[in-house]
């Protein structure tokens, strides 16, 4: 049998020119830079849809609480002092700058008649689901915001001591939130005489949602407590807009309302809202609700309609709120 002719056996190798690679480490770049956008916006559109079931979630779990409360939505204790006289309506109760542990009222201390009864942050509502077993500390994240969950411990001199870490008791031992970064979401105002949570309101009311772009965090509490308190942030409510007629505010585009939406969703993309049917809507505008309300500011007038599409938002020191049972106003 003849031997195999060499050329049989002979292989060709073609060399990998530099050329070669750059072009497919360019059609490589193409392709991350062509996939990002879409896997970055497919990760948004899922936090948004988590963000809604949380909300879903407290919304059920108010109703639970309504029906215990003679259809009153979560309250904790305050002692408003209402005046008829002014525009906001004035509640007397002060609730900018309460989150966290501070020298008026500590996360581990319950509103009374005798403790803090006029200043206290609408959160502490919020909180009664959790001492209820309503609902639990993560529910009140949304995913999108870089919030942190409340991991129910107390520290520094909340649990007895500098150094000191403990597991809180809600209802025994904690009574609010850690504080503005362990909260995603706002609430209807309690402390004025119109507006206050309850299920008997219009059903198109807003009566929670993404926190709003009016406050911010203020910072650490009580030294080594590891809270953190609320402010009010540099954004304002879009007066230069009052030159215009309401018809021509309610058509002014999305992009232009983002400075005044919720910072959770892609930087004031828009926000969840709570109705108080329980039903939630992702919204491009903080106009909605009946006679097209902004949830996040106060109505200023009871015959300008720009008073409900503007309004205003109080300074730290201003305790004012709702003026009417239409009036949302969403905090922090």
């Amino acid at each position: 049998m003849p031997a195999a002719s060499s050329h049989t056996h002979r292989t060709f190798r073609k060399a990998v020119s530099l050329a070669d690679v750059v072009s497919w480490l360019v059609f490589l770049l193409l392709l991350v830079l062509v996939c990002l956008p879409v896997l970055f916006r497919g990760r948004a559109l899922s936090n948004r849809s988590v963000c809604a079931d949380n909300l879903r979630g407290i919304g059920r779990a108010m109703h639970i609480y309504a029906n215990d409360n003679l259809e009153w939505l979560p309250q904790h204790y305050y002692e408003p002092t209402y005046r008829k006289d002014t525009v906001p309506a004035q509640h007397g109760v002060r609730w900018v700058g309460t989150m966290g542990s501070n020298k008026f009222l500590r996360i581990t201390e319950q509103t009374s008649k005798t403790k803090s009864p006029k200043r206290s942050h609408p959160s502490r509502s919020l909180f009664l689901l959790v001492i209820r077993g309503m609902a639990t500390p993560h529910m009140f994240i949304c995913p999108d915001s870089g919030d942190r969950g409340d991991d129910l411990r107390n520290r520094g001199s909340d649990a007895g001591g500098p150094g000191a870490d403990q597991a809180a008791l809600p209802g025994k031992t904690r009574f609010d939130f850690r504080g503005y970064d362990c909260l995603s979401y706002g609430y209807q105002l309690p402390y004025a005489r119109r507006g206050k949570p309850r299920a008997t309101l219009d059903v198109r009311m807003p009566i929670a949602a993404d926190k709003g772009p009016y406050y911010e965090s203020g910072g650490e509490g009580l030294a080594g407590t590891g809270t953190v308190c609320d402010r009010r942030s540099h954004v304002d409510a879009p007066q230069a807009w009052s030159s215009q007629s309401a018809h021509e505010i309610r058509r002014i585009s999305a992009a232009q309302w983002r400075p005044y939406n919720s910072r959770n969703h892609s930087r004031g993309e828009g926000q969840n809202v709570l109705f108080v049917d329980s039903h939630v809507e992702f919204l491009e505008k903080p106009i909605v609700g009946v006679y097209y309300d902004n949830i996040y500011t106060l109505q200023n007038s009871l015959t300008d309609p720009r008073a409900v599409l503007i309004g205003m938002v109080p300074k730290a020191d201003q305790a004012v709120g709702p003026l009417t049972n239409t009036d949302s106003f969403i905090v922090p």
